[in-house]
């Protein structure tokens, strides 16, 4: 768990705040947020479902006509962020929920360039708790993100590319 990480709490402490999109349902919600607690934490809204990657992983890879309708809400939702000035920059499998009334939920809004910056401070050849080595998570970067530079609305668009793919 990121919360856990002393490289990735280091990194949040050094965010303002995170700018959530708000208006669209399909975000999770923010409800609070501490980076300089001492205990930094993040409240979001409780999703009840699976995320992108559990459902990929219980039953490999998505019917055409449902993948398409989570694709589109992903771009609606996308569109919308994007629309407000607001990139999400770590859209994968994982920030992906899947309600269980067919809805589909981003989160990790404003965590992805700090999940990036620690990420390329680590190394893609750790191990997370899930079995994963990082370089699962850089597939879905880049090569400016890659490099440590900023990002922007096209890194969200080539990570939603890779993740068509996924489908």
């Amino acid at each position: 768990h990121a919360f856990e990480d002393p490289l990735f709490i280091e990194n949040l402490r050094s965010v303002e705040s995170i700018r959530a999109p708000s208006g669209n349902t399909n975000f999770v919600r923010l409800i609070d947020f501490a980076p300089r607690a001492d205990q930094p934490y993040l409240v979001t809204e409780f999703v009840p479902g699976q995320s992108l990657r559990a459902r990929l992983n219980e039953r490999g890879a998505i019917p055409f006509n449902e993948a398409l309708q989570v694709l589109i809400q992903i771009v609606g939702a996308l569109r919308f962020a994007h629309s407000s000035d607001i990139i999400h920059l770590n859209i994968t499998p994982d920030d992906i929920h899947l309600t269980e009334g067919g809805d589909v939920k981003i989160s990790g809004y404003g965590l992805g360039e700090i999940a990036v910056r620690s990420a390329l401070e680590i190394g893609p050849t750790k191990t997370t708790e899930s079995g994963q080595t990082l370089s699962a998570f850089f597939k879905y970067k880049t090569k400016k993100q890659k490099a440590g530079q900023a990002g922007g609305v096209k890194d969200d668009i080539f990570a939603l590319g890779i993740l068509l793919h996924v489908v």
